[in-house]
């Protein structure tokens, strides 16, 4: 996570998306009142891909649970310069359509250009995107940006 913080619903302490439980009272409810884009790096920890697809399916659900109304997930490029593993799984699960029911749309980095239509594009429609995209992810194709569905 990059740092945003949420507030707790039962004791109102600022607190990070994760872990589940509040550090400050160990309340397992979701917490509330926090930024609308969250950015998840999935590389953290060095997991195999099977962990790394485990632990996005994870993320979505905790995220439309703390109302959440997108992900800016960093899966990395991969050292070889032609895509990594992990990269590579979970696009091929996005165009599987395996996260269908939680994921309205996701936009590659690459597609991601100051001045490409996908870009402006998705700022129109999400104005809050601008300041969450930081300018080294535009353009990034270790990126990609989901659009989460409300429950």
């Amino acid at each position: 996570m990059a740092g945003e913080l949420f507030t707790c619903p039962d004791c109102g302490n600022a607190r990070p998306f994760l872990p589940e439980a509040c550090p400050y009272c160990g309340s397992n409810e979701p917490p509330t009142e926090g930024p609308e884009y969250v950015v998840f790096n999935l590389e953290t920890g060095a997991p195999t891909v099977e962990e790394a697809l485990r632990t996005m399916d994870t993320i979505v659900d905790r995220a439309i649970a703390c109302g959440v109304r997108g992900l800016i997930v960093i899966h990395g490029y991969g050292s070889g310069g032609r895509g990594g593993a992990i990269r590579n799984a979970f696009r091929e699960d996005l165009e599987r359509n395996f996260w269908a029911h939680k994921v309205a749309d996701s936009i590659p980095g690459e597609d991601l250009r100051q001045g490409a239509a996908s870009y402006t594009n998705l700022v129109d429609r999400r104005p809050a995107l601008r300041q969450a995209l930081r300018r080294e992810m535009l353009g990034n194709a270790g990126i990609t940006v989901l659009l989460l569905k409300k429950l």
